[in-house]
């Protein structure tokens, strides 16, 4: 293939001599393109290209087969004028029909039309070959092939036809095909044709005098044709070389190697190094000159190589002799540098660059200024000023900033260097790091002998930041001196010690200038250890603290003997839990907390049911692995500040602390508990590769300060695990017997209580509240158990118990939907006043439902009633924990009219704040107040002070348990709007209260 940039021919003319020594042959007429058509009709095809992308091509009509609409005139073209009109190759642009749509100014010039008229012709106007089954033929070629080159005449406007080469590209664009053909006027190549023969004497001529080896290699690496010099550069005779290969000289790539390089080469031009092989074997480096060049219809490589084995092997000692130099610098332990004739750094070891953290390119010329301290600045870029001035060997010190951002102190000497002639060519110079050396000389006023003691030392100044430590302090506390120094003495506190010791101990360091004690630090690795610790205080001449100077002594094996011992003697050496005699040292501790605070606390008896059988028939080491699994999981499931022993073989201890002052709820704590070890003990255990099931019999004793011994309490929980093995085991029995039958009664009502409203045995009764009238206002709901043994059972004997096991939740769901269907039947029938209400107690465990006010607006859509009859009652005890969650959720529910009364207002912790802050409608005046109002002068106050505060607060105010008429006359004369009480009604049922509503019974006093 041809190569037209002029640029990639080698100097001697390669394809004119060549054509000088080949037999005359015609141009390929037609031949796919294999490659761009040189540099200037590649850069051509790729500013149209980039013409097209841009939006400069014109709008065609859509394709039809044949690249575009015959019937349609050509549109208009804009690919980057500029650009082409630049070209000096002609650039023509037609359709698949050969009708041109652009061209450049150098078309126009060879072909003598002026542009715009060139625009509007044909290629049959200007080609002297064109024919249309020709031309479709060339087009369908370039679509399959992309490249084609065509020779053809091309008539001018004026004048004899122009021979040409027409390299056509194909160019897609918006899916319509264009071709673009650069024009190579081929008349210069036609004369030279003509001189042909005239040059082949010379050129032969050339071959033989040329002192490259030059060689023509076919496309199949045959050798074609070569210079004399070409046979002494290898050693062999003309007729030894004629169609050897490639292969057989090149020593650098193998043959398929060499068939890649050829195909490349014969692509695109270039110079490359290789080695040749001669005739005897030996080897040398060449520089070898590649073009490929057509001869007829054959495509050839034109070489030419040139011996470069001095060059090589000068370039290589070159090479060796920098690498020597940069390798020594490098290696060398101090930072080198070196400068032009000007001063600027123009080389810098890896020393130095490592030491600053910068690249070359950062530090060269003035960069490395950036790193001086600033106060050395100055007086360092004077000096190197003076000595640039007059070039002689100096040596200065100066601090620059690492690449950590520190300061170090340098020393830095240089000496001039110059060339052959004696001319000054700049400095060479290195510097060392004397930081270490600075601080050695700082550190010999401190008493170095110190670092050689047994003890842990460290140093600090007088702000405690640390200057020094001794190797004994860096082992204790496993850091290193340098994660250490510069870091504040508190690095290694532990946290056990207050505010309080730190203040006595630096107040003792002022005042004496000495302190010691026990302290507690941190190593690095987190552990908590404790020494003994002596501080001296270090002062000047003129008495004042410079430096602190701290011994470590180490006490964690000391304090680890102490435990050791005091493990052995109160812990059991098989499961690490307490033994008999720190379980009896704990229980009196225990038992007089529980005196003192007046609380219950419970004793658990645990024997494993059937370990002997185990025992024996599996071996003691399976037993003790169960014994050890065991107190694993009682100690899990305990809280922290329960106590967890083992009194020896398979008895164990649980002392439960703290479980209130009621000895119901305490007993049914410890109930809860030795329920919940009983279900946790129930899984299967793996032991020595065998499943294994345990159970245990546990025995219960309560306790409250009781002054009987440990011992005998031991003894009742022993009893009562005797008890719950002759229940049948694995079960938990209760050591007093008042407690136990109080503890069955109650599971026993629980049991019942959870069947009560599927029985219907839960019935709702409703307490009238009425105004200083005595007309009815509202009413209270109230829950009954009509229990069919025990009769009535009141609300105070199955509430508490419902709220604790979570019944509460369905029992007040139903009381709600109960009392909203009562609501919309008196609501129906027309016996409620417009104002009149229900209120309804609202469990705090209902209220910390998600969503309960969905429940609410639920309950009262369906029974389609208005919210505003709702009044809900809650309790101040709920309020005080998480009043800022209770606040927005009472606000959504009083945005949609359910209204709210605050119950038993005075008993708790009544607070105006909190009252401000709730949407509340009612406050309601607890019934103990109420009781003694005229017997005491302190409830009085109080009743009027909640009267005025609600009046204050534009609540009502509702007065409980109004039982007497003089009661009645003293809350009416003080503003109270709202009673309920014996004294206008009991609560009845809820037709008679709905009897009540339909007769407008007024309820005087």
């Amino acid at each position: 293939m041809k190569n037209s940039n002029p640029a990639t021919r080698p100097h001697w003319k390669p394809a004119l001599l060549l054509a000088a020594l080949a037999l005359p042959c015609a141009f390929l007429v037609a031949k796919p393109a294999q490659e761009p058509f040189g540099l200037a009709g590649s850069a051509v095809a790729l500013m149209a290209t980039m013409g097209l992308r841009r939006g400069k091509s014109p709008t065609e009509p859509p394709r039809d087969g044949t690249g575009s609409d015959p019937d349609d005139p050509p549109p208009p073209f804009d690919f980057q004028r500029a650009c082409i009109e630049q070209s000096l190759e002609p650039i023509l642009w037609m359709d698949a029909q050969g009708r041109l749509l652009d061209a450049n100014l150098g078309a126009a010039r060879m072909l003598g039309y002026d542009l715009e008229k060139l625009k509007t012709l044909h290629l049959a106007d200007i080609d002297t070959h064109f024919s249309e089954e020709r031309w479709q033929r060339h087009w369908d070629y370039l679509r399959r092939h992309s490249h084609i080159r065509v020779e053809t005449e091309q008539r001018p406007r004026e004048g004899h036809p122009i021979p040409v080469e027409m390299a056509y590209s194909l160019v897609v664009h918006a899916e319509r095909e264009y071709g673009c053909a650069i024009v190579r006027d081929l008349r210069i190549r036609k004369r030279l044709e003509r001189a042909f023969y005239v040059e082949n004497l010379r050129n032969s001529l050339l071959l033989k005098t040329a002192s490259d080896g030059i060689h023509v290699l076919s496309e199949q690496g045959q050798l074609v044709l070569m210079s004399d010099a070409f046979c002494r550069m290898l050693g062999y005779s003309r007729g030894e070389l004629k169609g050897m290969h490639v292969s057989q000289w090149d020593a650098r790539w193998t043959r398929p190697e060499l068939m890649e390089k050829l195909r490349q080469l014969l692509c695109q031009p270039a110079v490359f190094d290789t080695q040749h092989r001669r005739k005897d074997g030996s080897l040398f480096e060449v520089e070898v000159s590649a073009t490929a060049i057509q001869m007829g219809e054959r495509w050839l490589l034109f070489c030419a190589s040139r011996d470069v084995s001095e060059r090589k092997a000068a370039e290589r000692a070159l090479r060796e002799s920098e690498a020597r130099f940069r390798e020594l610098s490098d290696a060398a332990p101090v930072m080198i540098w070196t400068t032009d004739a000007q001063g600027r750094r123009d080389y810098f070891n890896r020393g130095w660059l490592e030491f600053r953290g910068r690249p070359l390119e950062a530090e060269a010329g003035d960069g490395w200024q950036a790193g001086l301290y600033p106060e050395d600045r100055d007086a360092c870029l004077a000096a190197h000023r003076e000595h640039l001035a007059q070039p002689r060997p100096y040596r200065m010190e100066y601090r620059l900033r690492r690449h950590d951002g520190t300061y170090h102190w340098l020393v830095e000497t240089a000496q001039p260097r110059g060339d052959e002639r004696g001319r000054f060519l700049g400095f060479v110079g290195c510097c060392i790091d004397i930081s270490d050396m600075k601080r050695a000389e700082l550190e010999l006023r401190l008493v170095a002998s110190a670092f050689e003691a047994n003890e842990a030392i460290i140093i600090t100044d007088a702000q405690g930041v640390i200057q020094r430590a001794n190797r004994r302090y860096c082992e204790s506390t496993g850091y290193v001196l340098e994660e250490i120094v510069g870091q504040r003495s508190n690095l290694v506190k532990s946290g056990r010690h207050d505010t309080a010791f730190y203040r006595e101990m630096w107040q003792g360091l002022a005042e004496r200038g000495f302190w010691q004690g026990e302290v507690w630090n941190r190593r690095k690795s987190g552990e908590v250890y404790p020494e003994w610790l002596s501080i001296s205080a270090v002062r000047n001449t003129d008495g004042d603290t410079t430096h602190y100077v701290g011994a470590y002594l180490d006490l964690s094996r000391q304090k680890q003997a102490e435990e050791q011992v005091r493990r052995l003697a109160y812990y059991d050496t098989l499961t690490g839990l307490p033994n008999r005699r720190l379980l009896y040292d704990r229980l009196q501790q225990i038992f007089a907390a529980s005196a003192r605070l007046e609380q219950y606390g419970a004793l658990l008896f645990i024997d494993l049911d059937n370990f002997k059988v185990l025992n024996d028939t599996a071996g003691h080491d399976v037993g003790d692995a169960l014994l050890i699994q065991v107190a694993e999981i009682l100690s899990r499931t305990v809280r922290s500040e329960d106590t967890v022993a083992r009194l020896g073989g398979d008895e164990f201890v649980i002392v439960l602390e703290r479980l209130g002052h009621d000895g119901l709820d305490a007993a049914a704590r410890a109930e809860q508990v030795a329920s919940k070890v009983i279900a946790t003990m129930a899984d299967p255990y793996t032991l020595a590769g065998h499943e294994h099931h345990v159970t245990l019999s546990i025995g219960v004793a309560l306790f409250k300060g009781n002054e009987e011994r440990p011992e005998s309490f031991l003894k009742r929980a022993d009893a009562a695990m005797y008890q719950a093995k002759a229940a049948g085991r694995n079960t938990a029995c209760f050591f007093d017997p008042a407690m136990a039958a109080a503890m069955e009664a109650r599971v026993a009502l629980l049991a019942e209580l959870r069947k009560a409203r599927t029985l219907d045995q839960l019935h709702l009764h409703c307490q009238p509240v009425v105004d200083a009238a005595g007309r009815i206002a509202g009413g209270e709901i109230l829950l009954r158990w009509e229990h069919p043994d025990r009769g009535w059972i009141g609300p105070s004997d199955f509430i508490p118990l419902a709220e604790e096991s979570g019944l509460i939740i369905d029992i007040g769901t139903w009381v709600l939907e109960t009392a909203c269907g009562l609501l919309r039947a008196w609501e129906t029938r027309d016996w409620l006043s417009p104002d009149f209400f229900l209120s309804i107690n609202i469990s705090p465990r209902q209220f910390r439902q998600p969503d309960f006010p969905g429940i609410i607006h639920t309950a009262a859509e369906r029974a389609g009633i208005s919210p505003h009859r709702l009044k809900l009652e809650i309790t101040e005890g709920m309020l005080i924990s998480k009043l800022d969650d209770i606040v927005p959720i009472l606000a959504g529910l009083r945005a949609a009219g359910v209204r709210f009364s605050l119950d038993d207002f005075g008993t708790g912790y009544s607070s105006l704040a909190y009252l401000q802050r709730l949407p509340l409608d009612q406050l309601k005046i607890d019934r103990s107040f109420v009781l003694d109002l005229h017997h005491d002068a302190n409830d009085a106050v109080i009743v009027r002070t909640i009267i005025n505060m609600g009046q204050s607060l534009a609540l009502e105010v509702v007065a409980e348990g109004v039982e007497t008429l003089a009661q009645f006359e003293f809350l009416k004369e003080h503003g109270c709007g709202l009673f309920q009480g014996y004294l206008f009604g009991q609560p009845v049922d809820t037709d008679s209260f709905g009897a009540k509503l339909r007769a407008g019974t007024r309820l005087a006093p």
